[in-house]
C-alpha cells in the first residue's frame, strides 16, 4: 500500500510539471520576485486599489560595483539608440559610459578645448544625439557644451544677448534635450518663461512652451488687496510667475514632454507639447490622487524627471515618494511602481530616469546608485494590448486585454479595450457592457447610439404603433377640450394636490388665489418637499451612465438631504426673520408653502432628466441641460411671484428682500459653524479635564 502511494505521489508530480512546462505562456524570471513596496493603481473615482507589478526591482548598482569608484550626486541618466548608458557623475564633474551589460566603455572627465583641458562644473543634464554628440548642461559654467565621445569641444554656448533676457538674468542651464533637426532646448534655473531654443549653430531663436499661471484662491485674494494698497505696499507683496519646469524629454516626432515639481496641484503636470507650442496631452491629472501627510508634511507628487521610450509610453519619476508613475501615449495610468527605502529597489532622492530595451533605469542622487526595473509578464501584456489599441488594431488586442484582466481586474483601460474591438464589430449591447465597466463614457454612448439605431431598426412597426397612439391621445383630448368649451362649461377648479401645477401655468393667478381663498396646502407642501429630495436622490441614484457614472457608488443621502430639505428650511427661516422686520404680510407656515410650490417646475424636470438620460447620448445631453436651466428659471420667477403676493411687496422690494434672505442664509450658517467650533472645543476641554482628573484619582 505504501509503495502505491509513493508511485501514484510521483506520477501526480511528473504530470503536474509536464502541464505546467506545456502552458504556451511566457515564463518571465521578474515574476518570481516579489516587489519590496505595494503595488498600486488608480480606478475612475480616483481610489487606490491594488495592482500586480509592471516592473519589478532587478538590481542596484554603485560607482564602485561598476568599477568607476564611488558616485557623487548623479543628476541625469541617458541611453543613445547603441544602447549605451550614459550617467552624468554631477559630483564628481564626469560622464560615465556603459554598454547595455553595464560594463564600463570609457570616462570623460574634462572638456578637450584645443590645447587646454577644462573641467565640468556641477553638470546637471545631458543627451546624447542619433550622430552620437553629446550635449551637457554644465550649470554652474553657466554654459551648454557639445562634446564627441573623447571629450573634444565641439561647440559652447552661453547666456543670449537677447532683449529677452534682463541683464541681470542669470543664465544657469540645468536640462535639455534636441531635436531631429539639431534644435536644443535648456531649460535654466530661475528663467519661467519657459525653455531657451537655439539653433545648430548655436544661435538663440526664443522661448518654447511657457507655463501658464494657474489661478488659486491666494491669487484671488492678494489681487483683490493689490487693488486697496499704494505703489509701496504692493511691491512688498509675493509675485506670481509660470510654475518653472523641473525636467523635460523629447520624442522621435518631436514633441516635448514636460514636468513640473507642484505640490499644490495635480492639473498638467505633465505636458505634451507640439512644435507649435501648445499642450495636446489628453489627460490633465497625474501622479497619486490621494493624500498623504506625514510628520506636517503634504507628501504630494513632485516630479523630477520624465522619459518616453520609442514605443510613446511615458515614465514619470517622483522624488517625494520614491515612485514611478508609466502613462499610455494619451496619459492613461498603467502601472505605479518604487518607493522610498534602503531595500534593493527603494529610493532615497531619485534624480533621473531612463529605459533600456524592457528595463527602467533610475538614478539615486543620495545613494549614489543605479537601479535596474525589469518588466514583468504583466507589463509586456498591457503594453502590447496598448500598442495594438492605439494603432486601431482592436481585435487584435482582444486576447491581449483578458490575459490582463486575468491578472487585474481593476484596470478600466482593459475594459475599454475590450470595448472597442466589439463595438468595431458592431456587437453593441455587448460593447456597452465593457465599456460601463471600463467608465469611458463617450464610448458608452457610441455604442449604445448604435444599440438604438439596431433597435429602432428591428422594432420599427411597433415604434411608429406607439407614436400614433400618443398623437391620438393628444388629439382626443384636445378634443374633449374644445368640445366641453363649444358647450358653455367652464373648467374645473383644481383640487388641493393639483394645484401646484396650476401655479407653473398660471403663476400670478394662482399665487392671489392661494392667498385670498385660502387654497394652501400644508401636507402637500410637505410632499413637495419630499419630492424634491426623493428626485434628486433618484437623480443620483437611477440617471443614465453616460451623465451619471458612479451612480449609486456616490450616494450620499444627508448630503442630498442638506442640500434639500436643509437649505429650504434655511431659506425660510432666513426670509420669515428678515421680511418680518420689513412689514412683510407672510407668515412662516405661508412662506413654508408659497416656497414650496415654487419647486414644482424643478421637481418635474429632474423627473424628465431622469428618463432622458437613459435615452439620451452624450451629444443629445444639451437638452437635459437646457431643460434643468429653464425648469430653475421658472422656479426661481414662481419664488419672487409667490413672496411678492405673501408679503405684498413690490417687484423692487421682493427682488432687495430675496437678496438679503440669501445673505441672511449666509449668515446663519457661519453662526452655526461657530457654534459648532466653541462646542466642539468646549467639549475637547471638558474632555482634558475628565481625563485628568481621572489620572490624580
Amino acid at each position: 500500500m505504501t509503495d502505491n502511494m509513493q508511485k501514484f505521489k510521483c506520477w501526480f508530480i511528473l504530470i503536474l510539471a509536464a502541464a505546467i512546462f506545456m502552458q504556451p505562456a511566457t515564463i518571465w524570471a521578474s515574476d518570481f520576485k516579489e516587489a519590496p513596496y505595494k503595488a498600486y493603481s488608480y480606478n475612475a473615482q480616483n481610489e487606490s486599489v491594488p495592482a500586480p507589478s509592471g516592473y519589478l526591482p532587478e538590481a542596484a548598482y554603485t560607482g564602485e560595483q561598476l568599477g568607476t569608484g564611488n558616485w557623487s550626486n548623479p543628476q541625469d541618466v541617458f541611453v543613445d539608440e547603441r544602447k549605451q548608458i550614459y550617467v552624468l557623475d554631477s559630483g564628481n564633474n564626469r560622464i560615465i559610459v556603459l554598454n547595455d551589460k553595464l560594463e564600463v566603455k570609457h570616462i570623460i572627465d574634462h572638456v578637450q578645448k584645443g590645447e587646454q583641458q577644462e573641467q565640468f562644473n556641477n553638470p546637471g543634464g545631458l543627451f546624447v544625439g542619433a550622430e552620437g554628440k553629446i550635449y551637457v548642461a554644465d550649470t554652474d559654467n553657466r554654459r551648454v557644451l557639445v562634446i564627441d565621445e573623447a571629450g573634444r569641444l565641439l561647440q559652447e554656448i552661453g547666456k543670449p544677448d537677447s532683449e529677452l533676457l534682463s541683464e541681470s538674468t542669470d543664465f544657469k542651464p540645468a536640462k535639455l534635450v534636441v531635436d531631429q533637426s539639431g534644435t536644443i532646448y535648456v531649460l535654466s534655473r530661475g528663467i519661467y518663461q519657459g525653455a531657451l531654443t537655439f539653433d545648430v549653430k548655436g544661435r538663440f531663436i526664443g522661448f518654447y512652451g511657457s507655463s501658464r499661471i494657474e489661478p488659486s484662491l491666494s491669487m484671488l485674494q492678494d489681487y483683490f488687496w493689490k487693488k486697496l494698497l499704494n505703489r509701496t505696499q504692493r511691491s512688498k507683496m509675493a509675485r506670481y510667475v509660470p510654475i518653472e519646469y523641473a525636467n523635460f524629454d523629447i520624442d522621435q516626432k518631436n514633441f516635448v514632454f514636460t514636468v513640473i515639481s507642484n505640490l499644490q496641484s495635480m492639473s498638467n503636470q505633465i505636458k505634451k507639447i507640439n512644435p507649435s507650442g501648445n499642450n495636446t496631452m489628453r489627460a490633465s491629472s497625474f501622479g497619486d490622487f490621494e493624500t498623504v501627510w506625514e510628520g506636517g508634511k503634504n507628501l504630494a507628487t513632485s516630479f523630477v524627471d520624465i522619459f518616453v521610450d520609442d514605443e510613446g509610453f511615458i515614465s514619470s519619476l517622483d522624488q517625494q515618494k520614491g515612485r514611478i508613475f508609466q502613462y499610455d501615449m494619451s496619459g492613461n495610468l498603467l502601472f505605479i511602481e518604487g518607493g522610498l527605502g534602503t531595500q534593493t529597489g527603494g529610493f532615497k532622492t531619485p534624480s533621473a530616469i531612463a529605459g533600456l530595451n524592457e528595463s527602467l533605469l533610475i538614478v539615486d542622487s543620495a545613494k549614489n546608485n543605479l537601479t535596474v526595473y525589469k518588466q514583468t509578464s504583466y507589463g509586456h501584456y498591457v503594453r502590447e494590448a496598448v500598442k495594438r489599441y492605439d494603432d486601431g488594431q482592436y481585435a487584435e488586442a482582444v486576447e491581449l486585454w483578458r490575459e490582463v484582466l486575468k491578472r487585474n481586474g481593476n484596470l478600466e483601460l482593459a475594459y475599454t479595450g475590450i470595448g472597442k474591438a466589439l463595438y468595431s464589430s458592431e456587437q453593441y449591447k455587448e460593447a456597452m457592457k465593457y465599456y460601463k465597466w471600463g467608465y469611458d463614457m463617450d464610448g458608452y454612448s457610441d455604442a449604445y447610439k448604435g444599440y438604438r439605431k439596431q433597435a429602432l431598426r428591428h422594432n420599427a412597426l411597433l415604434v411608429m404603433l406607439l407614436i400614433g397612439l400618443l398623437l391620438a391621445a393628444i388629439g382626443f383630448t384636445n378634443y374633449k377640450r374644445k368640445q366641453r368649451a363649444a358647450l358653455g362649461k367652464s373648467e374645473r377648479e383644481p383640487g388641493a394636490a393639483a394645484y401646484p401645477f396650476y401655479i407653473v401655468l398660471h403663476p400670478v393667478k394662482g399665487f392671489e388665489e392661494l392667498a385670498w381663498n385660502k387654497k394652501a396646502s400644508l401636507p402637500v407642501s410637505i410632499i413637495l418637499i419630499a419630492a424634491w429630495f426623493l428626485v434628486t436622490a433618484a437623480a443620483q441614484q437611477w440617471s443614465g451612465f453616460i451623465f451619471n457614472p458612479s451612480g449609486a457608488e456616490q450616494l450620499n443621502v444627508l448630503l442630498i438631504f442638506t442640500r434639500t430639505v436643509g437649505l429650504f428650511v434655511l431659506w425660510v427661516t432666513a426670509n420669515w426673520a428678515l421680511c418680518t422686520l420689513l412689514d412683510g404680510k407672510g407668515k412662516a407656515k405661508e412662506i413654508w408653502i408659497y416656497s414650496s410650490y415654487a419647486l414644482t417646475p424643478i421637481i418635474a424636470a429632474t423627473l424628465i432628466s431622469i428618463i432622458a438620460t437613459n435615452v439620451l447620448t452624450k451629444d443629445e445631453g444639451m437638452f437635459i441641460e437646457y431643460l434643468m436651466i429653464v425648469a430653475y428659471i421658472w422656479s426661481l420667477a414662481l419664488l419672487l411671484i409667490g413672496m411678492s403676493t405673501v408679503h405684498e411687496y413690490t417687484l423692487n422690494k421682493t427682488l432687495a428682500s430675496s437678496l438679503f434672505s440669501v445673505a441672511g442664509m449666509s449668515f446663519i450658517l457661519f453662526l452655526g459653524v461657530l457654534v459648532f467650533g466653541v462646542i466642539q472645543q468646549i467639549y475637547a476641554f471638558a474632555d482634558t479635564i475628565y481625563k485628568e482628573l481621572l489620572f490624580r484619582l
